[in-house]
């Protein structure tokens, strides 16, 4: 029997990319139910027959604020998938890892794909994996979805993480002690309703914890029971301050000093295009250096090399209605047509033609910079 694979991740981390690496031109799109929001379903590519990979919408958290969150999320929690592979933006590691301690406490066997790592090496850094692995408690694979680096390792280590059906993560590991206790009593509480709702007892007792109004509905929990988790938490904020950022605060403390310890700087210079972009994006540098620019290329296009180029270009006219002058009166041309070609026509695209080197000038100028990145930056 074939696993499904459930790709989840923030917005722009190259889920979508790494979709269509897996699986090609095997997928269709569909609707996810109750929302208008595409379902991307697809089939691994025949070295993996029999998979089906989801492309979840991208999400910042577990906290649905949208309708693709809230359908990525009763995925995750509703579908079941065999396998969560959790892409992870290499160069913004901290803000992608809070999405990542979310799927951990769902208790679903899960592995993250850490993307743009390649990216990554040419700022100058590098992430130690061994070392991150420990601290998540989670099997990483470095890839570049875009190259298609490390697709295969990645489908192994899937594969693998399937069929062992072991729930991943170090749910334990940022919470203290009371917070850990507290949790654990409102988990005893509501596991009857978890069992019924077929929601994870960890993720929900957390989501209680943080005040998620949507948990509360879900669980469909009595008044009495209701009020015993509010106790709990109520007891627990006056502690450790406001409900709603407990949690979140203490995943960050965990996600910084994850960050801090993992993430190395290469002692080799950065390339030359991260030095210029250094300088053209400097906060004080880029406005003066981007006049700078923008004033060097009008003053070659209408300046004296501009105004120089167009006088070539007009004297090249004038010299050129003579010339045709004489031949048409070759032929025997009357007067009238004579008049017409030089003195009409010729004198008439001469004028015009005065301001084509300038413009030709100003296209150029703006064509080297857009094409250089330049004015992708100054935007």
């Amino acid at each position: 029997m074939g696993f499904v694979y459930a790709l989840a991740g923030n917005p722009n981390c190259g889920k979508t990319t790494l979709f269509n690496e897996l699986t090609g031109s095997r997928q269709h799109v569909g609707n996810w139910p109750g929302v208008t929001v595409d379902k991307k379903v697809g089939y691994i590519k025949p070295r993996r027959a029999g998979i089906g990979v989801v492309d979840l919408p991208g999400l910042y958290s577990l906290s649905p604020n949208s309708g693709d969150e809230l359908a990525a999320r009763n995925f995750l929690i509703e579908g079941k998938p065999d396998l969560i592979i959790n892409i992870v933006d290499a160069t913004h590691l901290e803000r992608n890892l809070f999405l990542t301690l979310q799927l951990a406490e769902l208790g679903r066997p899960m592995i993250i794909a850490l993307n743009m790592t390649d990216r990554l090496r040419s700022m100058g850094m590098e992430i130690d994996i061994k070392q991150l692995e420990q601290r998540l408690s989670v099997a990483i694979v470095p890839i570049s979805a875009s190259q298609g680096q490390g697709i295969d390792t990645l489908l192994k280590t899937a594969y693998k993480a399937a069929q062992a059906a072991n729930a991943s993560g170090c749910i334990n590991e940022y919470y203290p002690s009371p917070l850990l206790v507290a949790i654990k009593r409102i988990e005893d509480v509501a596991a009857v309703y978890c069992i019924k709702a077929g929601i994870p007892k960890r993720w929900a007792a957390v989501r209680l914890m943080d005040g998620d109004p949507q948990m509360v509905q879900q669980l469909k929990l009595t008044p009495e029971d209701k009020y015993r988790i509010e106790k709990i938490a109520d007891s627990t904020a006056a502690r450790y301050g406001e409900r709603d950022i407990i949690i979140a605060d203490r995943k960050y403390r965990f996600i910084s000093r994850i960050c801090a310890g993992c993430i190395k700087r290469n002692a080799q210079p950065q390339s030359i295009s991260n030095r210029i972009d250094r300088v053209v994006t400097h906060r004080l540098l880029a406005l003066p250096l981007f006049f700078s620019v923008m004033t060097a290329v009008f003053y070659f296009t209408f300046g004296p090399p501009g105004a120089f180029l167009s006088e070539c270009m007009i004297k090249a006219i004038e010299q050129l209605a003579p010339m045709v002058g004489a031949g048409l009166k070759g032929i025997h041309a009357q007067d009238w047509m004579v008049s017409l070609v030089c003195d009409g026509i010729l004198n008439g695209i001469g004028s015009v033609a005065g301001f084509l080197p300038q413009l030709m000038l100003l296209f150029f100028f703006l064509s080297v910079l857009e094409d250089s990145g330049y004015m992708a930056r100054a935007a």
